[in-house]
Parts: C-alpha cells; structure tokens; sequence
C-alpha cells in the first residue's frame, strides 16, 4: 500500500507586508545585531500593524537573511513560517484552532492560560537554531491575569527571544508591559497609497469604503465587503426617508444573522447611524458630508439639514404606540423619525437624533464590580458607559465625564459622545439614561482598559445590563 501523504496540521492565516510599510521594516531591520527583545508595534485600527509583526517575525527566523537584515523569503525557515508551520513561532491573537477538526474559533480575550503557554514556549531549545518568536496581536485584550504572566518574560527573556506586541490602544496596556517594550509607530499610508491599494484589491468605490473607514485601508477593505456594503446602503435609505421608516424591518434586519452575528450587526447599524446623524450636523452647518459621501447622500442630507428642528425628544403614551419606542419631531409635522429600542440591541434602549451641545461635567460614582458590569457598554467602538440620568440629552451630544470606580480616590476624566438614550416608562422598568461612547483618545482608552481591569473575564459575560 502506498504511503499517505500527511494533512499538515491547520495554520493561522499569514498576511504580506503592505506597500506603505516596506521602508519603515528596510529601516528598522537595518538594526536587526541590536534588536530588542520586547517590540510594541502600536497604530490606528486598520492600518497593517499585524502584517508589520509578522514580517518582522520572518525576517528573525529567516536562515539566510540579507545584509541589511530583510528575510530571503526563500529558506525553510521563511517558508515554514508564512505556511504558519514554524516550530520556532507562537501566535497569541483572537483566534484560537479547534484540536479536534482544525477549525479557527474566535475569542474575545488572550487568556492567561495561552500567556503561559507562550512562556513555556519561549524556554524551549529553538528547533532550527535561529531564534523562538513570540507575537501577540492585539495585546490590549489580554486581560489582567495574562499580561502579569508575561511580565516574568519580558524582564527575564531567555537568549533569542522576541517577543512583538500589536496594540491598536496602548494606552490599555499596563505600564509595567509598556516600559517593558521598545516603541515602534506603524507607518499610516497616505490617502493616495490607500486608495491605489485599494483598488488593486477589487474595490469599485474606495473614497466610499475609506470615508467609512476614517481612511485606514484594511477597515476600508472590509467594509466594500458586498454584503456589507448592501445591508450599510439599507439601513441609509430607511435613514433617508424617515417618514417611511419601519422600526420592524430595521429590528429584523439586526437579528437576521442569527445570535452569532448580532453583536457585529449592531455595531455595523449604530456606526451607520452615529455616523448620519454626524453628517446631517455637518450639511445643517454648511460643512460637506465626511462619512457619507456620494451625490445621493448629499442630496438626501441636504433635504434633511434644511428641516432639522430641536425639539426635545417626547416618548408617546398613547396606547397603540409601540411601548418603548420614542419619537423624535426634529423634521416638519409631516417627517418623523422613530426609533425603537429593538434594532439597537436591547428592550429598553432608544436612540434618538443629535442636538446641540450643553456645558457640563457628568459625575458617576461605582463602588461595585456588579454596578460597573450593568453599566459597562464593550460592544461600542472604544467602549463606553451608561449613565442613569433623567435629564435630557440627544444623540450625538458631546459630553465630559468624571468617573469614580470602586475604591480609587482618583477620578478618571474623560470625554464622550452619546449613542443610546434610554427614556423614562420604556419597557421592562429599564433605568432611565444615556449610554455615551468614550472618545477614541488616551482619555477614552484610559477608562475602557481600567474598567475592563476591573472587570477582568466578566466583560464577556451574557449576563443582561443597562443596555444589552
């Protein structure tokens, strides 16, 4: 009987060096003799830092690098590690391969347990006599527990050791890894490079794609995904004319996925959405649209910029008016906006449209781990918070806030925006309220990492809160 050839074991899939990134790796290559042990390749989401790390993680396992240390792409070394089957690479990333049938599984946190893994690893004899490498990708989501098991590495790292860390926040990362780690700036492509990049990979509209993106390419290029791209252009139609709007459709359209795309669906429609009600300020005020760009949804937001009124938002009490849902009279008697709390995400939450900025400083005061849960928001961009109130806010409102967490004497300051709006009498007895998404910022990071510290693997939990 003829000998079988074996199925390799599954991999992780590889990604190339970017056309933007190939003279900042020639320059920091150039200074492999002195590379440090410990590298943080920090970014904007989006912008290829992951493909950077791994790029450098050839170049270090690489048997016949060039003179000016950029990997032959040719050796077995080379070639084992981009077929992912280098015995000398580990990679820690949201990703984890099923043991049983080779499936990749996602995850939401880099556990201790895989931290330790990697620590074992790393004191191993390197198989091909190179070096052992570590990456770890985004670094920001190993909880507490897993970044102090990497601490002991990082200060004592056995000889050819590297360890890359990816962080699109590294504000959240603890400052023992921080001073720990060689800093290293991802190279941002120009919005040129972008858009040739991303044509070359298919895109028919990329100043659509990028404008959705605030440019980063890889962002960009997920969100041409056709069927993302049809489900965005849905939910701007229903936006676009309010006065037929359907509360239904929007709500089955979120749970159409099923529970397993729901969580992406509703980040999907509430960046759409903040996102509009961002461009009918920008048009009111006479600026162009930044994130819906296009003749149709310049002539849909100019209609609308001309109407826009500021009324207070008035939940109904009538009794065929849907409960919990609330409407907002911000266009003339006969355009509507409703909005209910369903296609949001939860029983109670309603969103509502934007008004003018108020002055003021919101205080909120936790002083227990099951209080900051309910209130705790992980499924915004950046995280966020809600906060009981019964005063009035609208969505898009800027605010400032001084949050108390726990025990700490210190305050944390940090601005916001609002994004949910959870009225008074709404179903379920919900609390009354304004969830609002930190600014994408050191201040924002600063609270999202000390929250999800706290909170340590209870963000992941399914437990119900204020708004999910």
């Amino acid at each position: 009987m003829a000998d079988e050839t074996p199925t390799p074991p599954a991999a992780l899939p590889w990604l190339t060096l970017l056309p933007w990134q190939q003279d900042a790796a020639r320059a920091a290559l150039s200074h492999r003799s002195s590379w440090p042990h410990a590298l943080l390749i920090h970014g904007p989401r989006g912008i290829g830092k992951h493909a950077l790390a791994l790029y450098f993680a050839q170049a270090l396992l690489c048997e016949a690098a060039s003179t000016d240390g950029l990997p032959c792409g040719e050796c077995a070394g080379c070639r084992y590690a981009v077929a992912g089957q280098h015995p000398d690479l580990m990679r820690l990333e949201l990703v984890t391969i099923a043991p049983d049938d080779g499936t990749l599984e996602w995850v939401d946190t880099i556990s201790i347990d895989r931290v330790r893994g990697l620590t074992e690893f790393v004191h191993l004899t390197s198989h091909r006599q190179r070096a052992k490498v570590g990456v770890i990708s985004p670094a920001e989501r190993m909880n507490t527990a897993a970044a102090n098991a990497l601490l002991k590495t990082l200060e004592e790292p056995p000889d050819n050791t590297y360890l890359i860390l990816v962080s699109d926040e590294p504000g959240r990362l603890m400052p023992t890894v921080l001073s720990r780690c060689r800093r290293l700036a991802a190279p941002v492509p120009t919005p040129a490079d972008a858009r040739v990049w991303l044509v070359a990979q298919g895109v028919g509209t990329p100043e659509e794609a990028m404008a959705q993106a605030a440019g980063a390419p890889l962002l960009a290029l997920a969100a041409a995904d056709p069927t993302i791209v049809a489900e965005r252009r849905a939910w701007l139609a229903a936006l676009a004319a309010p006065e037929r709007l359907s509360v239904q459709e929007l709500s089955a359209r979120i749970d159409e996925g099923g529970k397993d795309e729901r969580k992406a669906r509703l980040a999907h429609a509430l960046d759409w959405l903040t996102g509009w009600i961002a461009d009918l300020a920008r048009v009111a005020a006479g600026a162009p649209a930044r994130h819906n760009p296009g003749a149709a949804q310049d002539r849909a937001l100019s209609l609308l910029s001309r109407a826009v009124a500021t009324a207070r938002p008035s939940c109904p009490s009538a009794p065929a008016a849907p409960r919990g849902s609330c409407i907002v009279n911000r266009l003339p008697s006969s355009v509507l906006i409703m909005a209910d709390p369903k296609p949001f995400g939860i029983a109670a939450g309603t969103a509502v449209g934007a008004g003018p900025a108020r002055p003021g400083v919101l205080s909120l005061n936790i002083r227990e781990k099951a209080a900051l849960y309910a209130a705790y928001m992980p499924f915004l961009r950046g995280g966020g918070i809600f906060i009981p109130t019964s005063r009035q806010y609208q969505l898009g409102e800027e605010v400032f806030m001084l949050l108390s967490l726990m025990d700490d004497p210190n305050r944390i300051a940090v601005q916001g925006k609002v994004v949910w709006i959870t009225p008074e009498g709404v179903q379920g007895n919900r609390t009354q309220g304004i969830g609002v998404q930190f600014t994408q910022d050191e201040t924002g990071s600063t609270a999202r990492a000390t929250i999800e510290q706290i909170l340590g693997e209870a963000v992941g939990s399914s437990r119900p809160t204020h708004t999910m």
